[in-house]
């Protein structure tokens, strides 16, 4: 009797816990999401704007390491200044068939290069669109500014010299919104000239730019993307005058 009054007790106390645990469940999938950046409130200061251009940087290397840094590996390896190795099948398959030049769109490393590519795009977008509200010095601004369209200017450097004519996006849209008709190569390198020439008249040289700044866009490098973009379209005079350009920076 002691035995089945026991069980009767735990079954009870059993029940109380799962409804507990029940509540608390649905108590915590209800909550609102804490820890998401509000875009209404934010580049209210230097601060946050300088953490916008900084999310941008961060697209260049996303997450894990190997998604992207990987994908400047598969430009050596597709030319002479690298060798994959092995065999391809059971080894970096989709890796080797780059090398190889046997692509498709089912390549899991075209597909990392295409989304991250318009990740940043979009973060420089933004960055570009509501920076200039922000009530920071027009210096400053300006500055911000032409890092993000630097950086947007890199991101479609990539984009056209890998699949050719692609998407141009101006503004911050998501997939949804967005136009996705693909634009031709003359207009996307237009765009990386036209970005690269605005960021060029306000970036700092590497001179001018604090140690703990090192490795932010600089003037020269602007001046440098925009030679070796006259490579990529055969205007050897121009990419002649851009280097030029860079060399007289010091």
């Amino acid at each position: 009797m002691k035995t089945f009054k026991k069980m009767k007790q735990f079954k009870y106390i059993t029940i109380i816990i799962l409804i507990f645990n029940l509540s608390s469940c649905s108590d915590f999938i209800e909550n609102e999401v804490t820890g998401k950046q509000n875009l209404d409130s934010f580049y209210s200061n230097y601060s946050e704007c300088d953490g916008a251009i900084i999310g941008c940087y961060s697209t260049l290397s996303p997450q894990d390491w190997w998604e992207v840094d990987f994908f400047w590996l598969v430009g050596d390896a597709s030319s002479d200044d690298a060798f994959k190795g092995n065999t391809n099948e059971g080894d970096q398959r989709d890796f080797g068939n780059l090398a190889d030049f046997n692509i498709n769109s089912s390549n899991e490393w075209v597909e990392y290069k295409w989304r991250f590519s318009y990740q940043g795009i979009y973060r420089c977008n933004l960055a570009i669109e509501r920076i200039p509200e922000a009530p920071i010095q027009q210096e400053e601004i300006d500055i911000f500014v032409a890092e993000a369209k630097f950086l947007r200017a890199v991101f479609y450097f990539e984009l056209v010299k890998n699949f050719g004519g692609v998407p141009k996006l101006l503004k911050p849209l998501s997939i949804q919104e967005a136009n996705l008709t693909r634009s031709s190569e003359e207009e996307i390198w237009a765009l990386i000239e036209q970005d690269l020439a605005d960021a060029a008249e306000y970036l700092p040289t590497k001179s001018q730019i604090s140690p703990e700044n090192l490795g932010r866009a600089t003037k020269g490098a602007a001046l440098a993307y925009l030679a070796k973009a006259s490579l990529y379209q055969k205007k050897y005079t121009e990419a002649l005058g851009f280097a030029r350009n860079v060399e007289e920076l010091g």
